[in-house]
């Protein structure tokens, strides 16, 4: 290959390091071939490296836009800041963040940046005026069992595995799916090694409920 006077080869812009020149255009443009630091290569003129046009590959920008996108941490959303990321929960990025009342709870980062999961419950409450009400009890439990480690029945929960699906981690899904708690009833798993979701969840007498634990208990001790 025979190098313009002035070569490239070999110097760095941005992302990308010169490999080798190709030639030149219909019109007279210099062409370099490029690497960009993921190891993609591609053909560039002359004038778009030096003028920075050109500052990575497609694939690199991509996922900077993507990773743009995903780093949350320290933005206010809605009335909460978040605060710091957390390991990831069932493959979805995770996060801590703090209600302007102080409270700390955690969020899947799809629902921060689509405006929900921003409130905490205690300031929630506010909105549904629901907060001393039953059906608002058994919510708070069903969510301590299955996510709060100190909480005595963690154990029978979380602890094996029972979560709460995505969408009942907001009160008014919740009442909208399983409607008041009618009187003297419990919230039960049809499934016992289920999750509390819709479909699985039904309201029942005490009788019923201790039933349906029974039996779960006599499977594990068969």
């Amino acid at each position: 290959m025979i190098f313009p006077q002035e070569t490239l080869v070999g110097q760095t812009y941005n992302s990308w390091t010169v490999v080798d020149f190709v030639g030149r255009d219909a019109n007279s443009n210099q062409l370099y071939k490029c690497r960009c630091s993921c190891g993609f290569e591609n053909v560039i003129r002359k004038s778009t490296l030096i003028a920075g046009e050109s500052a990575m590959c497609r694939n690199c920008r991509a996922k900077k836009r993507l990773e743009s996108k995903l780093d949350i941490v320290g933005k206010k959303i809605g009335s909460c800041t978040v605060i710091k990321r957390l390991d990831n929960l069932k493959d979805q990025s995770y996060y801590l963040i703090r209600c302007d009342c102080g409270n700390e709870k955690t969020a899947f980062g799809y629902r921060l940046r689509a405006g929900k999961s921003t409130a905490c419950p205690h300031c929630r409450i506010k909105t549904h005026g629901m907060s001393y009400t039953s059906t608002y009890k058994i919510w708070t439990g069903m969510l301590r069992r299955c996510t709060n480690k100190n909480f005595k029945a963690y154990k029978y929960y979380g602890g094996r595995g029972i979560t709460v699906c995505d969408r009942w981690l907001e009160f008014d899904n919740f009442l909208e799916d399983m409607g008041i708690r009618p009187d003297n009833l419990q919230i039960d798993r049809i499934n016992n090694d289920g999750n509390y979701e819709p479909g699985n969840c039904r309201w029942v007498t005490a009788k019923v409920n201790n039933s349906n634990r029974n039996i779960l208990k006599n499977k594990k001790g068969n």
